[in-house]
């Protein structure tokens, strides 16, 4: 009694490359104790077909006689873990290039997605873009990225613990309408930052450092992503346009002391005469702080430790030889604590919004949680100690305790005018307090603009068909003819490979289309599939987009052979 093979091998192309392809085959199957037999056919649809129907084994794999396989690959298929009711594909590699889901990418050295020259991130920034990020093109005028879900972003290396990252997104038409919720989604699994983007926006957030010390990586998840559009068989959720590390703070010059004095006198004079109600000895202790604070400020207001100032601060003012900025009733901040404790270091002045007299100065943290205050009486200079938290950097707004009004002749509210704001380390430092929510990122928005594409009007006479296609699932259909597996029953469902004058490439891709509607899953295997010297083509034509269209608005496969197929072969 003949025994039956677990697994038929159907290899594309003949002649010595075929005898070459069968002894590798058998001899890496035999080490890893892989039932299988292999069976070489030429090129075309119907040949491939022919084979397939000779095949004898439960599953069938179809690929070329150029493919090598990984030794973790064989040894899957050996275990005897394939199940029916799955497509099973993989990315194919060569020496420095990777045909994935998303498309083509070459490879740096370490094996990861190498950034184009032209790019959303530079070379060598250290920001890599796995899978669910397609390649850089160029649209409207820009260049960009579109993400599907769960689009990887991986960091073998970065500028510093909490380092700050800057994207710029907009809605692709993928999420429909928007506003739409884009959210980071940290190694655990949790949800670490999240924003409505309805337009196209800037956002930063600080990254923690992997717990292991190793490589950090987060994903971009678009909750309500998944809609088609009848342009392209991929789901294009959201387009970055930007994904860089946030250009550092230049340190301030460091002034002689006798020109810093010179070049602050106006507001010197502002803090002395504040201050001539205080005691002498007072004056003489506040003087050096007041120095120090200035001379780290550089041309704004913001020294070390503030990395970012965003809502309720007004634009930079000069006037009578000072500089200033104008705050609200709460002003953001975010404070890279260089210490395990501090103080935010301020000098600041009453504003009309508080009636221009002294006011209590509150710091909260986002949650409402007081962490310190201070009393203001005129031109002060102030310094309110921080609590421990458990990471370095901390958002925190501050603003007048009881709010501030707005007054006539200025459309802001002007509750106090700061002069410097920094943070100071404290002289003895003390043991960080869990004083933030674990998991945590923090996250800002910069700002927002118009978007470089309205989806919504370009798409708008589609969307009968794309309600009609529902969200379908996003294909891998790169490279399928080095690796298309799946149980000898479906092929013969399917009545195999389209036997259609149609490129191979377009073959290959309505076979795993019509697979994925007659209910075979899709499973891409974590193995690699190398290939020869040969390049696979990307993308499909008109004709196959067409098809894959109506077969997602009907669930149903498109098959296009009778009953002789691969007959005559």
């Amino acid at each position: 009694m003949t025994t039956m093979p677990y697994l038929s091998v159907v290899a594309a192309t003949g002649g010595s490359e075929a005898r070459a392809f069968v002894e590798r085959w058998t001899e890496q199957a035999g080490r890893h104790g892989l039932s299988s037999e292999v069976i070489p056919v030429a090129a075309d649809s119907r040949s491939r077909n022919a084979g397939i129907r000779r095949a004898r084994g439960e599953f069938v794999l179809s690929t070329t006689v150029d493919t090598v396989f990984s030794d973790q690959l064989v040894a899957f298929l050996a275990s005897r873990r394939l199940q029916k009711n799955r497509l099973y594909r993989a990315d194919r590699y060569d020496a420095s290039r990777v045909w994935a889901r998303e498309g083509v990418f070459p490879l740096t050295g370490e094996g990861l997605r190498a950034n184009a020259a032209d790019d959303i991130a530079p070379v060598g920034s250290g920001i890599h873009f796995g899978a669910g990020w397609f390649p850089a093109t160029q649209l409207a005028g820009r260049t960009g990225r579109f993400i599907g879900n769960d689009a990887e972003v991986v960091l073998p290396r970065m500028p510093q613990p909490w380092a700050a990252m800057d994207l710029e997104v907009e809605p692709g038409p993928g999420v429909g309408c928007p506003p739409a919720t884009l959210q980071v989604i940290d190694r655990e699994g949790r949800i670490a930052a999240e924003w409505d983007v309805a337009r196209r926006m800037a956002v930063r957030f600080w990254i923690p450092p992997a717990e292991d010390g190793g490589t950090q990586r987060f994903r971009l998840r678009a909750p309500q992503g998944g809609l088609p559009t009848p342009l392209d068989l991929h789901i294009f959720n959201f387009r970055c346009l930007l994904a860089d590390w946030a250009a550092p703070k230049p340190p301030a010059a460091s002034l002689p002391m006798r020109e810093l004095v010179r070049e602050k006198r106006p507001t010197l004079r502002r803090c002395l005469a504040a201050w001539r109600w205080r005691a002498p000895w007072a004056l003489l202790r506040a003087l050096p702080r007041v120095l120090r604070l200035l001379r780290g400020i550089g041309t704004d207001v913001f020294g070390p430790g503030i990395e970012y100032w965003g809502d309720g601060w007004s634009y930079r003012e000069q006037g009578g030889g000072e500089t200033f900025r104008w705050a609200a009733q709460d002003a953001e901040l975010v404070v890279r604590l260089d210490a395990e404790s501090g103080n935010l270091a301020m000098l600041v002045e009453p504003g009309p919004g508080v009636g221009s007299g002294s006011f209590v100065l509150r710091v909260t943290l986002p949650d409402g949680t007081v962490v310190g205050r201070v009393a203001v009486r005129g031109a002060s200079y102030v310094n309110i100690p921080l609590p421990g938290f458990r990471e370095p950097v901390v958002r925190l707004w501050v603003g007048p305790e009881g709010g501030a009004s707005a007054v006539a002749g200025d459309s802001r509210i002007l509750g106090f005018r700061v002069f410097a704001c920094a943070f100071e380390a404290a002289k003895s430092a003390g043991r960080r307090k869990n004083m933030a929510a674990s998991g945590h990122w923090i996250s800002v928005v910069r700002g927002t603009d118009a978007v470089t594409v309205d989806w919504t009007g370009k798409l708008r006479d589609c969307q009968g068909p794309i309600a009609e296609m529902g969200k379908p699932e996003d294909l891998h259909l790169h490279a399928c003819g080095n690796f298309t597996l799946m149980a000898r029953d479906h092929w013969f469902d399917l009545r195999g490979y389209p036997e259609l004058d149609l490129p191979a490439a377009d073959l290959d891709a309505l076979l795993c289309l019509a697979a994925h509607h007659a209910g075979v899953r899709e499973e891409v295997l974590p193995y690699r599939v190398g290939g020869g010297e040969g390049e696979p083509r990307t993308g499909v034509g008109e004709p196959v987009l067409w098809i894959a269209t109506q077969m997602r608005r009907l669930r149903a496969p498109a098959i296009f052979n009778l009953d002789d197929w691969g007959a005559g072969r």
